[in-house]
């Protein structure tokens, strides 16, 4: 009698597992992927993280043998469309691209509502921005060294122009200051390189920190351009250090990734990982990449997880440090 109520019980409590995960079922399909495979891009068509990401599709269709259909969903500083992914079945149907150091940002001050730690399953990072800082050619300063001297010298006078509060530029420019010695500066936020540019240009401010937005102006020889906040040099200006070089770790790239809601099985996302790191060694798709000065910047796997969490919390620190953190 015992063991049948007991048999009743556990049959109970598999069925109860069933109706409440039923997801987990689905997701352990060996087949995947055997329908079409949607990515989300948060950022308008015709921008540079929009067309690296179509390349990158582009290339990967050689390695799914399924369609994969690209969705813009842009808004709230591209967080709209991870927001729309992280709600989806955990299936990798329903996939994105997010960046995931701006996520961080955005979780800080407030303006995302998933955590880009945990409430994602990290796939693969692909690509950063190039953000440098840039001055005019006319200007007085003929290195960063040159501005850094300034600063030390005139605490608050030296005006910068970025593309707004809380933006990359603005983060990484604020904390070359404090790495420098909690250097005071005057941030000028504009709504976006189309007003940060003439800004400049026009003498509004004195400095750029920004993504490479300024780069047809250092073409001109309008603009120069004294460092970059990449890793590594640019390959494309090669003259211009970068912040590291020079003795401060600040580096900034505005990484992108692509991601899935969470908890995606392991067999999916190493399908999805394997791919999208083949298509990544596509020709074509490193050409655009280069069109937009933007780098491969390949990490996966637990590197991938243990990056995101140094950034994660060195975005953490330096939110705080500007009082924008959430209240």
């Amino acid at each position: 009698m015992w063991a049948i109520q007991r048999r009743i019980v556990e049959l109970a409590v598999l069925i109860s597992i069933l109706f409440l995960f039923p997801w987990q079922a689905r997701a352990a399909d060996p087949d995947f992927p055997s329908k079409p495979v949607t990515l989300v891009v948060g950022f308008p068509a015709g921008g540079s993280i929009d067309v690296t990401a179509r390349a990158l599709v582009n290339a990967v269709k050689k390695y799914i043998p399924q369609p994969v259909i690209v969705e813009n969903k842009s808004g709230g500083g591209g967080m709209v469309g991870p927001a729309l992914v992280v709600v989806k079945p955990s299936d990798g149907y329903t996939i994105g691209v997010v960046g995931s150091a701006a996520a961080a940002v955005a979780w800080h001050m407030g303006k995302a509502n998933f955590n880009p730690l945990e409430d994602v399953t990290h796939i693969i990072r692909y690509t950063g921005l190039l953000f440098g800082i840039a001055v005019r050619d006319d200007s007085p300063f003929k290195t960063i060294q040159d501005v850094l001297k300034y600063i030390r010298g005139n605490p608050g006078k030296l005006s910068y122009g970025t593309s707004g509060v809380g933006t990359t530029g603005h983060l990484a420019m604020e904390d070359l200051a404090m790495q420098a010695g909690g250097l005071k500066l005057t941030h000028i936020p504009y709504k976006g390189g189309g007003e940060s540019i003439p800004a400049l240009l026009g003498g509004h401010v004195e400095v750029l920190s920004d993504a490479s937005g300024w780069a047809p102006m250092v073409d001109a020889g309008k603009f120069r351009l004294l460092a970059v906040y990449s890793p590594e040099r640019s390959t494309r200006y090669s003259s211009a250090p970068t912040i590291k070089e020079i003795g401060y770790d600040v580096v900034y790239n505005s990484p992108m990734e692509v991601f899935g809601p969470k908890g995606m099985p392991a067999p999916v996302v190493s399908k999805l990982h394997d791919s999208f790191r083949k298509a990544m060694e596509d020709r074509a798709f490193d050409e655009v990449l280069k069109k937009f000065d933007m780098p491969q910047l390949y990490l996966g796997g637990e590197e991938l997880l243990r990056t995101n969490r140094q950034d994660f919390e060195r975005m953490k620190k330096v939110v705080e440090k500007l009082e924008l953190q959430k209240k």
